[in-house]
């Protein structure tokens, strides 16, 4: 796992790319007790306006112990996009 690319998308979750998407997607498949990816993929998702976005938001729902996380960070998008 490359901590401190994963590091990196926590600090600046805005900047979530394909790109990183597919490598948060590969860590979620690997460790999928490791919540922050579902919640950084789940940000991905919906920073790149991808229809998966509501299904894996659900997941990492699921997944998370701190859903105040998602939450923020789903509402950060919307605020900008406003």
């Amino acid at each position: 796992m490359n901590t401190e690319r994963i590091i990196s998308l926590i600090e600046n979750p805005h900047l979530i790319n394909k790109k990183d998407i597919s490598f948060l997607e590969d860590i979620s498949i690997k460790h999928p007790a490791f919540s922050i990816s579902h919640i950084l993929l789940s940000k991905g998702l919906l920073n790149t306006e991808s229809i998966r976005y509501n299904r894996k938001l659900k997941k990492a729902a699921l997944y998370s112990s701190e859903r105040k996380l998602l939450f923020k960070l789903d509402l950060e998008n919307k605020i900008k996009l406003a």
